[in-house]
């Protein structure tokens, strides 16, 4: 909504031209971000997996833990353990 605001356009517009422009809605980009953060942070290893999903800002352990698995077909301790030993 705010960045909608900030360039003029209607919510639905702005979602539709940022969707034409980059392939994908503000949702599915900010999620992108968000997971690609999760993922460094878990390669790092010093946070535990709880630590991991507020620092990505997931509200529920429980919400970050499905969209992990569901992004990547992977639990995060499944990930985190081929992490270590890669």
């Amino acid at each position: 909504g705010e960045l909608a605001a900030i360039s003029n356009y209607s919510v639905w517009h702005f979602i539709r031209i940022f969707a034409r422009v980059f392939g994908e809605t503000p949702m599915e980009h900010a999620h992108r971000l968000r997971m690609s953060h999760a993922v460094q942070l878990i390669k790092e290893g010093r946070l535990s997996v709880s630590e991991v999903s507020r620092e990505a800002g997931f509200e529920t352990f429980s919400a970050f833990c499905r969209s992990f698995r569901d992004e990547f077909g992977t639990t995060v301790t499944q990930f985190r353990e081929r992490a270590i030993t890669a």
